[in-house]
């Protein structure tokens, strides 16, 4: 038996699917038809459980489902599509006002590690919904 115990993902059955959920703020699915080719399997909170086969096998299968579950991944607050940017996808994460790492020349440096964002500050650039349009409104 293999077991795949992660950090960052969290698994759970949902009508034929199992949803991965990503650092508790994103969430994507895969096939019960697809990791059934794995192996039998059983799926808990953070680990996914796989019958007769080595562990070595059940990640690198497990790996590739994941890689191409990612290119469907959504953000929970808005449901939105989401792009999962990483030091190995050849992005670069300096040079964009979206995420990573911004230096306008002044004595702060902004960190985003994501571009979604609940706040609604009326001077940023990211927009999520009516909430910053009624504090724009507010302001006037």
């Amino acid at each position: 038996m293999a077991e795949l115990v992660f950090r960052d993902l969290g698994f759970e059955r949902n009508n034929g699917k199992i949803r991965v959920n990503f650092l508790r703020l994103f969430y994507t699915y895969l096939e019960e038809s697809s990791l059934e080719k794995i192996a039998p399997f059983e799926v808990s909170k953070n680990s996914i459980k796989f019958d007769n086969v080595s562990e070595n096998t059940a990640r690198r299968k497990l790996d590739f489902l994941l890689a191409n579950a990612f290119k469907t991944l959504k953000n929970r607050l808005n449901n939105k599509k989401t792009v999962y940017i990483h030091q190995s996808s050849g992005i670069p994460l300096t040079g964009t006002n979206y995420f990573g790492l911004i230096d306008r020349g002044t004595n702060i440096i902004e960190v985003k590690p994501i571009t979604s964002c609940n706040i609604s500050c009326i001077f940023c650039s990211v927009d999520e919904g009516p909430t910053r349009a009624a504090a724009i409104l507010m302001r006037t």
